[in-house]
């Protein structure tokens, strides 16, 4: 939908990154109305694990873009190839992910795409990290509630919720819970719960049927993790959490001593010399 370039204010000698709508899209009034969306969806949410907007405008060739800060590091997607997440990893990616998708809701705002790809792990200065969530592309805003869809379907059948498969126009938060709950499996077990060539059949597995329990397919989980992984991804979203809020609560009381060690070291700033995600976020 867009290409994301390396660009450096003029003044401040600072960079950035500048994301501009593709050329094949500019005459799209959806494209240009979803772009707009993801800027103003970002720029109104101020958290720590949320890329932050500073700038808006338009290309010579009438083309908008937007300026966000500069993420270097890689995203969830790449570290996942690597091989297999410790405990201390998932805690360090999910607790980041589940705050900023809780702030995002209270400002009435779900993400719709949440997916690893769309969630970005930062390295800073002196080996310090952070995570950060991107792409407000699909989001469901107060301004814009009903935004129409590019193409068959918006978003990742992967990591999509059945009422959104459903098309249902009543979608909440809870979407992004189950979302998150697909993304806390693929953490965890190292595998998607629904995985499929064919796109419908996983909208309809997203449907209908149950994944394999968590602890099943990692013997290592407690069948308390796994229970919290089973909530997330009810089928009908009054079983589910009804916030991001109340999956943390437990999330974190199902959590074995330790595992949250990355991520108070990360708070606290002691690891500031470490890399954690076993060297994913070294840059070339």
């Amino acid at each position: 939908m867009a290409v994301v370039y390396l660009v450096e204010h003029q003044t401040l000698l600072k960079r950035f990154a500048a994301k501009v709508l593709s050329p094949d899209l500019a005459s799209s009034l959806e494209a240009r109305a979803r772009f707009i969306q993801e800027a103003h969806a970002a720029s109104q949410l101020d958290h720590e694990n949320i890329v932050s907007i500073s700038d808006f405008g338009t290309t010579g060739d009438q083309r908008p873009f937007f300026v966000m800060e500069l993420l270097r590091g890689q995203t969830l997607d790449h570290r996942l190839t690597d091989g297999p997440m410790s405990i201390e990893e998932v805690v360090a990616v999910a607790v980041p992910v589940a705050r900023a998708l809780s702030h995002a809701h209270a400002e009435g705002i779900v993400h719709l795409d949440v997916k690893p790809e769309n969630i970005f792990l930062v390295q800073r200065t002196r080996g310090r990290w952070g995570v950060k969530v991107v792409d407000f592309g699909i989001a469901k805003t107060p301004l814009n509630p009903r935004l129409n869809k590019l193409g068959e379907t918006a978003g990742s059948p992967l990591y999509m919720a059945p009422e959104v498969c459903r098309g249902d126009d009543d979608v909440d938060q809870r979407a992004d819970v189950y979302s998150f709950g697909i993304l806390l499996y693929l953490m965890m077990c190292g595998r998607l719960p629904f995985d499929d060539d064919s796109t419908q059949r996983v909208l309809q597995m997203q449907l209908v049927e149950l994944p394999a329990p968590a602890n099943e397919v990692n013997e290592q989980l407690s069948p308390e993790l796994a229970m919290v992984v089973e909530r997330a991804l009810a089928k009908h979203r009054e079983d589910r959490y009804p916030s991001m809020e109340a999956l943390l609560y437990d999330f974190a009381a199902a959590l074995p001593h330790g595992a949250d060690r990355l991520l108070i070291e990360a708070q606290s700033g002691s690891a500031a010399h470490e890399m954690p995600f076993s060297g994913s976020l070294s840059i070339a």
